[in-house]
């Protein structure tokens, strides 16, 4: 796998307690995030609120749901590659940005605070051959919060993933 040139999240996030397998996940989910031209968000300064839900299934397409709060205005934008989650990214063929009413911010707003979201540990030890990997990033206030989980079934979180992919104006398998 490519190695990627600047982490899509702070060093050490994934590491287990082994910096090879930081190393590794940095690499695929960053490999995935660059090649939707998604930036940075734990490098996000000022006042906004952004969530991000990375979604690679094993054998189907990648996709990144990001949703923006900039004072008033929220947008969502989705994208998705031709590539494999499991495996390589894949060149970008989806690339959607529409806006959400407020009632759209509310209930999704709920959902995170439902989930727990700022309080859930980053990683929990389950992990398959197969499935999919579903990363959530949070920024807000200057605060800075990911939450990786291997293919999420009945649990707040799932929920939390679901909120994402309605809004979502494409398909998305999880």
């Amino acid at each position: 796998m490519k190695r990627v040139k600047h982490l899509y999240f702070p060093k050490g996030t994934f590491s287990h307690g082994a910096a090879e397998l930081d190393d590794f996940t940095q690499d695929w989910y960053g490999g995935h995030l660059r090649s939707m031209h998604e930036p940075r968000l734990f490098l996000t300064t000022g006042a906004a609120t952004i969530y991000r839900f990375l979604c690679l299934p094993t054998f189907d397409a990648p996709s990144v749901i990001r949703i923006n709060k900039v004072a008033d205005q929220v947008h969502v934008t989705s994208k998705k590659t031709r590539g494999l989650g499991g495996y390589g990214p894949g060149k970008l063929v989806r690339n959607e940005r529409s806006r959400l009413s407020v009632h759209q911010w509310q209930t999704f707003e709920s959902a995170v605070k439902e989930s727990f979201f700022w309080s859930l540990p980053t990683i929990q030890r389950s992990s398959g051959l197969d499935g999919t990997q579903c990363v959530i990033e949070g920024y807000t206030d200057e605060h800075y919060h990911v939450v990786d989980r291997w293919s999420p079934h009945s649990s707040t979180f799932r929920k939390l993933c679901n909120r994402f992919i309605e809004l979502c104006p494409f398909d998305v398998v999880i």
